[in-house]
C-alpha cells in the first residue's frame, strides 16, 4: 500500500475516534453531570462554546490553509491544541487550536 494511502486511511480513522470523543457526550451527560454534581445545561456548556470558538476561528484556519497548505496547518492547530490540553485550559480555549483539525483532513 503506497505510504500516503496508509496516513490518510490513519488520519481517518483518527478524525473519527476523536470526533466521536467529542460527540459521545449526549450519552454520558447524565452521569457526568451527577459526578460533577451539575445540571446537564452547564455539562454542554463547555463543548458547545468550543464549537462558537470552532466555527468564529474558521476564517483564519481557512487563510492559514490557503497561504501555508494543509499539513502545516494542520500541524500547527494540533500543537496548539496539545499546548491547552497540557496547561489544562477550558474546553472553549481548545476550540481555535481544533478548528484547522477538523477541517480538510482528505486534502493531505
Amino acid at each position: 500500500m503506497p505510504r500516503h494511502l496508509t496516513v490518510l486511511i490513519l488520519l481517518a480513522v483518527t478524525q473519527v475516534i476523536g470526533w466521536g470523543v467529542v460527540g459521545v457526550l449526549p450519552v454520558i451527560a447524565a452521569p457526568v453531570a451527577a459526578d460533577l454534581d451539575a445540571s446537564a445545561a452547564s455539562v454542554f456548556l463547555g463543548p458547545s462554546v468550543m464549537y462558537v470558538a470552532m466555527g468564529l476561528a474558521a476564517p483564519w484556519a481557512g487563510r492559514a490553509f490557503r497561504v501555508h497548505g494543509t499539513r502545516p496547518a494542520m500541524a500547527a492547530g494540533a500543537g496548539l491544541l496539545q499546548l491547552c490540553r497540557m496547561r489544562d485550559l477550558p474546553w472553549p480555549a481548545h476550540g481555535v487550536p481544533a478548528c484547522p483539525i477538523g477541517h480538510d483532513a482528505g486534502r493531505l
